[in-house]
């Protein structure tokens, strides 16, 4: 009896403690909800998804909020916006001011960020999806390289994607993908 006890409660505690993880439809268990954003780089469901991808100047426009927002050009970061106030003009490299196209705020969230390179080859984001978890959300990216390498030098690419109404706040940025890239 003592050899059957010593051998079922180590199975029964990893049980236990594996509960969580095994639990994918609540939403709010370690392993979260998903979120998919409301369009993807292929198909676009969403006329203001369109919009978003032919602004002009969305990298000065995404820069100019996350500057305001006191986020560093240093590191992989993002933030959830869901308000026009936040959408501040951009200023590019020649002096041209760059506008927000208008966002139904009321049905959709914009997230913006931006992801650290090590070279100045071009980069994109393949695939992204939000994960709800306990308190906090989680933005996956998966980055593609779109042109051949050039200088060994730190890049920030800017990033705007649409989604479902979310809540305000900052997002934790994982990669699913980091080939030759240069930080996690």
């Amino acid at each position: 009896m003592k050899r059957l006890l010593v051998l079922l409660i180590p199975l029964l505690v990893g049980l236990v403690s594996c509960s969580d993880q095994l639990n994918t439809n609540e939403g709010d268990g370690e392993t979260g909800e998903m979120v998919d954003p409301i369009y993807s780089q292929d198909t676009f469901e969403n006329e203001s998804a369109i919009i978003l991808m032919d602004v002009p100047g969305i990298k000065f426009l995404v820069k100019s909020v996350l500057t305001e927002k006191g986020i560093e050009a240093v590191g992989d970061s993002a933030i959830i916006v869901n308000k026009r106030e936040l959408l501040k003009e951009g200023e590019g490299y020649y002096g041209e001011i760059y506008q927000w196209p208008e966002i139904d705020f009321d049905s959709y969230s914009l997230v913006l960020g931006q992801f650290m390179t090590g070279d100045q080859a071009g980069y994109t984001i393949a695939q992204n999806y939000i994960v709800r978890k306990r308190s906090r959300y989680e933005l996956y990216i998966e980055i593609k390289s779109t042109s051949e390498r050039h200088l060994a030098v730190s890049t920030v690419n800017y990033f705007v994607v649409l989604y479902p109404k979310l809540p305000d706040g900052e997002l934790e940025v994982k990669r699913l993908s980091t080939t030759g890239l240069a930080k996690e």
